[in-house]
């Protein structure tokens, strides 16, 4: 077995690095919506989507690219990326899920009925 530490390391970071991408995105979108810096509040809901899809899309070509170097390379080193792949969907669609369940700039409103900052 031959020691690659680069290699290891963007290995097991790219699926956390894609979903740190997708939370950055969707929270920037939501915050420059809400604020009216961008006055689309009507597509926030297609933004969360396009957003979700790209990430959702980067994370199963991971899996793929993961899953086929099988033969090669350390084993758990495998596991972990494939691990770290499957909890990076999991943080994507809990991600997402407040964009597709809430009205948009729904903690804006909340905040300004109840008179505080959120």
């Amino acid at each position: 077995m031959t020691v690659r530490p680069l290699a290891d390391l963007l290995r097991i970071a790219v699926a956390p690095l894609i979903w740190f991408l997708h939370l950055s995105a969707v929270y920037a979108a939501e915050a420059m919506i809400c604020s009216g810096i961008l006055n689309t509040r009507s597509n926030i809901g297609w933004i969360v989507i396009v957003l979700t899809m790209n990430a959702l899309l980067g994370l199963a070509m991971t899996a793929i690219v993961t899953a086929r170097g099988a033969g090669r390379g350390n084993s758990w080193l495998r596991t972990a990326a494939l691990i770290l792949t499957f909890l990076s969907v999991v943080g994507v669609a809990w991600t997402s899920l407040p964009s597709f369940l809430l009205p948009g700039c729904a903690s804006a409103a909340i905040g300004t009925a109840l008179g505080t900052v959120v």
